[in-house]
């Protein structure tokens, strides 16, 4: 290197190393040699990258594993508080309630008629998998089963998403035991689409945050294969797309063909069921209009409100109307505080949850119901990952949260699994 006078040199440009390093170049002409070393000196090892990720695993597996206990606890409880004989076989029918007859039903013997398209087919299809395999072919169990390993699937990708967004490991452990203290958490057990659908909403966030746009789409693909209101997890995607593109002046071929799928990702999920309604039933649309016979209206979005406010008016007491206010309250207090997508998906999630409510004009002229929105509201993953941050820094959120959240849930469980509907 050939120094020259101080006078007669360019001036130069300071290149602080990171802490520790033993780079400290301040040369113009080695400038972007120095870049390059510091970078690959403060770039963390395989070693150390793979750590968050063990810690985010192991963590999410103590929690689910506890999870796993405090269900069979109850379910053995329920089933003595019946006079049920002590059996697994009998103490795990007390799962088999509600909504788990129809899928349940469906896994058995498929689409008997038009009513049945209101619940879609993802789950019954795996189903139908898992009971095959298991021995006795017991549906009921396999539900149960199939739902643990979503569960403990969907956690892992909560614990992902958490860190992703924050950087900070210490995020992760009260983000999801905040998630799993909500009260009617245990749906996820039930042989409902709940643990798949939430299994799949989380890492498709997760895909749609780290830009991995085939990921992305195919997991939304399957989340409205798995429920209509998979369609919620379209709207992020289609943003974060937008963001992109608008962004890049000049965008390669490839880049256009993941937004290309993932622009039809879920109307080509609507699609595939809509073709199978009309191959099998003649009418496109029957999982839509079978909604009518769990008396879901279909009315304007200020019809709809104005009907609930009637009906609540008469019951201010609910567990739907107070998860539907806490999910207002975070899309009004937060937006600036929220990733814009996180926002619009709670924003989608709400839209359905008010839009489509449950007729109940024989309780008070004129009125209806957010019934379910208590159990929907586990899908509005952004409303969790902020109270984990939440209670990562102030332990009273976590002590209100957390123990009063399981206290409510050990009633509702055993309200439900006695055969009283959780509302």
């Amino acid at each position: 290197m050939n120094y020259q006078p101080e006078s007669d040199m360019a001036p130069r440009k300071h290149i602080k190393a990171p802490l520790g390093s033993r780079f400290q170049f301040d040369d113009s002409n080695d400038y972007e040699q120095t870049a390059v070393k510091i970078a690959a000196i403060s770039a963390p090892s395989p070693a150390s990258a793979g750590a968050p990720r063990k810690v985010i695993i192991w963590q999410s597996t103590i929690i689910w594993a506890v999870s796993r206990v405090v269900i069979i606890i109850f379910t053995a409880i329920a089933a003595q508080s019946l006079g049920l004989a002590p059996h697994i076989s009998t103490a795990v029918q007390n799962w088999y309630r509600w909504d788990a007859h129809w899928y349940i039903n469906i896994a058995q013997n498929g689409y008997t008629n038009a009513t049945m398209t209101a619940f879609f087919p993802l789950f019954p299809i795996i189903l139908k998998i898992a009971a095959t395999i298991l021995p006795g072919h017991s549906y009921v169990l396999a539900s149960l089963l199939l739902n643990s390993v979503f569960i403990w699937i969907g956690l892992v990708g909560l614990g992902f998403l958490a860190y992703s967004e924050t950087a900070d490991v210490s995020i992760v452990f009260p983000t999801i035991l905040v998630f799993m203290a909500y009260p009617v958490i245990f749906f996820l057990s039930a042989p409902y689409t709940e643990a798949l659908f939430t299994a799949l909403a989380v890492w498709g966030l997760w895909a749609i945050r780290q830009k991995k746009w085939y990921l992305a789409a195919g997991l939304t693909f399957l989340t409205v294969l798995s429920r209509p209101t998979g369609i919620i997890l379209y709207v992020p995607l289609l943003y974060e797309c937008a963001i992109v593109i608008g962004k890049n002046k000049t965008i390669p071929v490839k880049d256009y063909a993941a937004g290309a799928v993932s622009l039809i990702s879920a109307p080509l999920g609507l699609a595939v069921y809509s073709w199978y309604d009309f191959a099998k039933f003649g009418d496109p649309l029957a999982w839509l209009h079978a909604q009518s016979a769990w008396s879901h209206i279909s009315v304007p979005i200020w019809q709809a409100i104005y009907e609930e406010l009637q009906f609540y008016i008469h019951k201010p007491t609910s567990i739907d109307l107070v998860a539907s206010l806490l999910l207002v309250g975070f899309i009004i207090f937060t937006y600036k505080k929220q990733p814009m997508s996180y926002t619009l998906y709670c924003v989608a999630l709400l839209f359905l949850i008010v839009a489509a409510p449950i007729h109940l004009s024989y309780y008070a002229p004129g009125s209806a119901s957010v019934t379910s929105a208590a159990r929907y509201v586990i899908a509005a993953i952004p409303l969790f990952l902020y109270l984990g941050k939440l209670s990562a820094k102030h332990t009273t959120v976590t002590a209100i949260a957390v123990y009063g959240g399981l206290l409510l849930q050990g009633i509702f469980i055993l309200r439900f699994l006695t055969g009283v509907w959780v509302n």
